[in-house]
């Protein structure tokens, strides 16, 4: 009985010594870990996670001041075809909607009578010749007088100028093309009754076209011929280029302005006569201009600033503006060229706090 007792003892002893010793084990480990959680605490509180953004690292750019303005396109040159005889039509040489070359045979008409006055006046003009060359010798042997020799040298002379004129006539029965162009839808038929009122054709040379436009009248000194102009058409979206080369003299005193016309090349002749264009006239270009996105300016009172990054970290500099465009600023002081621009995730960034650039704007 009294080893039995002994014995639980022993053992009562033993699992206390163990239960403290345990204890005593598991308050070192939680003290430690309270520690390393705090010490993180105060690492986190000390160095806050960099805020994302986007941002443009400057460069020169290219900067228009222009002038906006509504237009029309002109055709270069534009005729309406006609005969400058009346006769019947024996011949058409060409196709609507054909490009035709300059002096190229368009229509042909009747000139059978007008080929047999020709043959006619030819043979007189021989009689003449050698009337005006007896005459001629006779009064070198002053057998008649000068004046009887100065009617016969008429006559000839008059023959000659009939036959000049006669073949002028014949010539224009041939109708030809006075330009380079697109001929339009054509209004006579082989075996027709051609007059000068009866328009054949249109022709029409759209290379290079003309540009026509108005700007407000304060502009008539600051617009130069060779100013470059930029439009588009309602049919495409490509931009398209030409030079001032005509400025009218004076101002319309209906609307104020000064009507302006351009010259663009047209080789593929995409460009037709009567479309609508948006103008934009550049009256000076810089190509060294330092230029931000609108969003990227922090507008304060009386002043405005950007955020630029550096060293890893946001440095709000006040900055000078200059001409705007619909997206971007000029900036004329505050920054140069190779600074890096905070340009999204402005709202968030703080003077000094570190920042991460996820991506660079172009």
């Amino acid at each position: 009985m009294k080893k039995t007792t002994r014995n639980v003892i022993i053992a009562t002893i033993t699992l206390l010594v163990l239960s403290l010793a345990l204890w005593s084990k598991l308050s070192q480990w939680g003290v430690a870990g309270k520690n390393e959680t705090q010490k993180e605490n105060k690492e986190t509180k000390k160095a806050p996670p960099p805020t994302e953004i986007r941002a443009k690292v400057i460069e020169y750019a290219v900067l228009d001041d222009n002038i906006t303005a509504t237009g029309t396109l002109l055709a270069n040159e534009e005729v309406s075809v006609r005969s400058e005889l009346s006769g019947k039509v024996t011949g058409i040489f060409f196709r609507e909607g054909d490009y035709v070359a300059k002096g190229a045979l368009m229509v042909s008409m009747q000139n059978e009578d007008l080929k047999a006055r020709l043959r006619k006046l030819e043979y007189t003009k021989q009689l003449n010749e050698a009337k005006e060359y007896r005459q001629r010798s006779l009064l070198q042997k002053e057998a008649i007088s000068q004046q009887e020799y100065d009617i016969a040298l008429t006559e000839l002379n008059t023959i000659n100028a009939e036959i000049e004129l006669l073949g002028i006539e014949i010539e224009k029965t041939n109708i030809k093309a006075p330009f380079d162009g697109i001929v339009g839808f054509r209004n006579v038929s082989v075996g027709s009754y051609l007059t000068p009122s009866v328009e054949i054709a249109k022709l029409t040379n759209t290379n290079p076209i003309k540009l026509q436009f108005a700007v407000p009248a304060k502009y008539i000194n600051v617009v130069q011929n060779g100013a470059l102009v930029q439009f588009q058409t309602d049919n495409s979206e490509q931009n398209f280029q030409g030079t001032v080369y005509a400025i009218e003299p004076k101002v319309d005193e209906a609307t104020r302005t000064v009507v302006i016309r351009a010259l663009c090349p047209n080789p593929a002749r995409s460009l037709v006569p009567g479309a609508f264009a948006k103008v934009n006239l550049i009256l000076n270009r810089s190509d060294k201009s330092l230029l931000l996105p609108t969003e990227a300016i922090l507008p304060e009172l009386n002043t405005n600033k950007v955020f630029v990054v550096r060293q890893g970290k946001a440095e709000l500099v006040e900055v000078t503006l200059g001409k705007r465009t619909e997206s971007d600023v000029e900036v004329l002081k505050g920054i140069q060229v190779g600074d890096t621009v905070i340009t999204a995730g402005i709202l968030k960034v703080r003077s000094g706090a570190p920042v991460k650039i996820q991506s660079f704007e172009k």
